[in-house]
């Protein structure tokens, strides 16, 4: 059915009709914005047609108590959403810190687990385009949680080996967070120079 094939008269009594049964399941306030959604759903995606048993009036009326119980739903699940906020807002204040405190700490620590992965692919790169296997075999170890009094068992060689991979590595993890500072402090210098 298209909404444009009535007259002002009949539209205007239908739209009233609407408003009125709103108002009986809605707030005052909220009656005029679901009727003008029931219309918009009546022309969109719950059309009607005069062959499919029931009259007008009665599928508007199922299309008003569907949204309404649509924002019935969507209202009940922002208080909880709410509540949530709410509780973890008073877990956090307990000790001490303010949710504002709680989401910087945390984005903190977010960056900086992201800085050590950045800087273990970097780690990792150095070591295979140098061919140090064996470093990097440690590395694979330590990943997996192995300790380092277990690295001589789990890569088959001697202690002095092992020893002279871990100084190694520790060489060039110690040049990635240099380059790193050089950058930061580069940066830095840079914005002051601007400033």
């Amino acid at each position: 059915m298209d909404l444009r094939d009535l007259d002002e008269d009949e539209l205007r009594r239908l739209y009233n009709w609407v408003l009125n049964k709103a108002h009986r399941i809605a707030r005052p306030d909220e009656a005029k914005d679901l009727t003008q959604r029931a219309f918009v759903a009546l022309q969109t995606n719950r059309p009607w047609s005069e062959d499919r048993g029931t009259t007008l009036k009665s599928h508007l009326r199922g299309i008003l108590k569907s949204l309404r119980s649509h924002d019935l739903e969507k209202d009940e699940l922002r208080r909880w959403y709410e509540q949530e906020a709410a509780r973890e807002a008073a877990a956090i204040s307990e000790d001490g810190r303010s949710p504002e405190t709680y989401i910087l700490e945390r984005a903190t620590r977010i960056d900086q687990a992201d800085a050590a992965k950045r800087r273990v692919e970097a780690l990792r790169a150095v070591l295979t385009k140098l061919g140090l296997t064996l470093d990097l075999d440690i590395c694979e170890q330590f990943a997996k949680g192995v300790k380092r009094v277990d690295l001589e068992e789990r890569t088959g060689r001697s202690a002095a080996e092992v020893k002279t991979a871990l100084a190694r590595i520790r060489r060039h993890m110690d040049g990635i967070l240099a380059a790193e500072r050089g950058k930061t402090e580069e940066s830095e210098l840079s914005r002051e120079v601007r400033a």
